[in-house]
């Protein structure tokens, strides 16, 4: 127990000369730290310590140590990815390259780590290494790409799809992940205009690639995630629409949207009038035509035109109800208007006071007579 605390110092500290000793002592030193000390092993410790010397040595004295995961699912190569050190990074890779493929928490490679942390000179490091990696999903079907959108890393973002494009892997980008959303699932929905342009620009590989009419596990599409409040939502929106119109020609997949599109531009001629029932089907929220956030807009103003014109009604009612001529009344009778409550109360009030002169005598001739 105690050579194993001074073999984990030495790791900590970089301390060669110390392990160098032990080795000559105990060849079997570090077998037995291996079984006391279960929650990491000694290259985890000089990766965390940054100690490059010491890592070279211990992989070259060890070289199975490398594929070794800690307690929480971590490699000494992701330790590496997640706190930058490039320098480890390669050393670590220099040994085999093959640690890019293995998988440790939640089904995680390093490149999923470096796309979370936005470790682009890592990203570049790995792929030049293991160029399958890229492809590679999580236990959530997630690619890099999806990490590095979610995790708001558009640097990360950019140089993966550069990637894409140097690797001949364009088709990755449409992957989905596991509720079915591609990255452009994700980049609408989370409002990311860069991530979005770099996705439809003229100029990107995806562009040529990237399947707008893909649907995840609702049926919906990137544009039916747009909830449109303000003018940012409103370029986006410009943005996919002028993408959809330029790649529709090249898509294989029509959505309903396009086929609705199609059917508006035939000549007039070929425009026949549709049965009732056909109308009712068009106004119907259908999820893959319509914008959760433009029905929402159109049903509030339907409900503030309805309220206006009640309002409007109420308080402005048609001429004919308050013109209306009373009804005549029968022959030989005489009519007489009963007093309301209130002037009846009004005229026992006046009663009960003295007379007033001729002030009083006016008021009470205003009143009807019983």
């Amino acid at each position: 127990m105690i050579k194993a605390q001074i073999l984990s110092e030495a790791a900590r500290d970089g301390k060669l000369d110390v392990l160098e000793n032990l080795l000559r002592e105990n060849p079997s030193a570090l077998a037995d730290f291996r079984l006391t000390s279960l929650a990491e092993s000694l290259l985890h410790v000089a990766t965390k310590s940054g100690q490059l010397s010491f890592v070279h040595e211990l992989m070259r004295i060890d070289p199975g140590i490398a594929p070794e995961l800690n307690k929480n699912g971590f490699r000494a190569l992701d330790i590496a990815v997640i706190m930058g050190n490039l320098e480890m990074v390669k050393e670590i890779l220099r040994f085999d390259q093959g640690l890019c493929l293995l998988k440790g928490k939640d089904q995680r490679t390093a490149l999923h780590y470096a796309a979370i942390k936005g470790r682009t000179e890592i990203i570049d490091e790995l792929l030049q290494s293991c160029p399958d990696s890229i492809q590679e999903v999580t236990v959530h079907g997630e690619t890099a790409l999806h990490l590095a959108v979610k995790s708001y890393q558009f640097d990360a973002f950019s140089a993966l799809v550069k990637w894409l494009q140097r690797l001949s892997k364009a088709p990755v980008v449409n992957m989905g992940d596991g509720d079915g959303n591609t990255v452009l699932h994700l980049a609408v929905s989370t409002k990311q205009y860069a991530c979005i342009d770099l996705l439809l620009s003229e100029n990107s590989i995806a562009a040529a690639t990237i399947e707008l009419d893909a649907r995840n596990t609702n049926a919906l599409t990137a544009l039916d995630l747009l909830d449109i409040q303000d003018s940012y939502d409103l370029k986006i929106r410009q943005k996919l629409d002028s993408a959809a119109a330029v790649t529709a020609p090249n898509s294989v997949a029509t959505t309903e949207s396009s086929k609705h599109l199609k059917r508006t531009s035939k000549p007039k001629h070929d425009l026949q009038p549709q049965p009732s029932k056909n109308w009712f089907k068009y106004f119907k929220f259908q999820k893959q035509r319509d914008s959760p956030g433009e029905t929402r807009n159109a049903l509030l103003v339907v409900a503030a035109l309805i309220a206006t014109v009640c309002f409007q009604a109420g308080i402005n009612p048609p001429s004919g109800i308050l013109n209306r001529p009373p009804p005549p009344s029968p022959p030989n009778q005489t009519f007489q208007e009963r007093p309301s409550l209130g002037q009846q109360r009004a005229r026992f009030l006046l009663q009960q006071q003295p007379s007033s002169g001729p002030v009083l005598n006016h008021s009470c001739s205003c009143l009807p007579t019983l």
